[in-house]
């Protein structure tokens, strides 16, 4: 070994354990992190759930999208909003308060993105962008 240190074969055996056990944490932890994004929400009232491993096709959304789009679900995978970048719509698909007349635009390709607040579970920021040539540009 380039430190020199030489490993029995159970010091290697309890090295690839320990590098297994840290592994299967992390994966554990990156699953229930990336339940965050199990819900999308896109086009015409479109969406698919992707909770169960299979994507189910959703139909309830109230969005019209022409491009870009975005949503966010609990830890657990279960919705909680989504946004074309001028209006935010909830888990019922009712818009939100406060939730209309963002300064986003339908017709931009990346017309928002949602981000959860850095230790926090209950609060996102939610960064618009309007069209090309436009005034109103990046909003959170």
């Amino acid at each position: 070994m380039a430190c020199g240190v030489k490993l029995s074969f159970v010091g290697k055996a309890v090295v690839l354990i320990v590098c297994y056990l840290v592994a299967g944490i992390f994966s554990e932890a990156l699953a229930q992190i990336n339940k965050q994004s199990n819900i999308w929400y896109f086009g015409s009232k479109a969406g698919l759930d992707f909770n169960s491993g299979t994507p189910t096709v959703l139909t309830d959304g109230a969005m019209e999208a022409f491009e870009g789009t975005a949503s966010i679900a609990d830890a657990d995978g279960r919705l909680l909003f989504y946004s074309d970048g001028t209006t935010v719509w909830n888990k019922q698909h009712q818009v939100m308060a406060n939730g209309s007349g963002l300064l986003g635009s339908a017709n931009s390709a990346q017309s928002c993105i949602i981000v959860p607040k850095p230790g926090s579970q209950t609060i996102y920021y939610l960064f618009t962008t309007d069209a090309a040539g436009k005034a109103n540009g990046l909003r959170y």
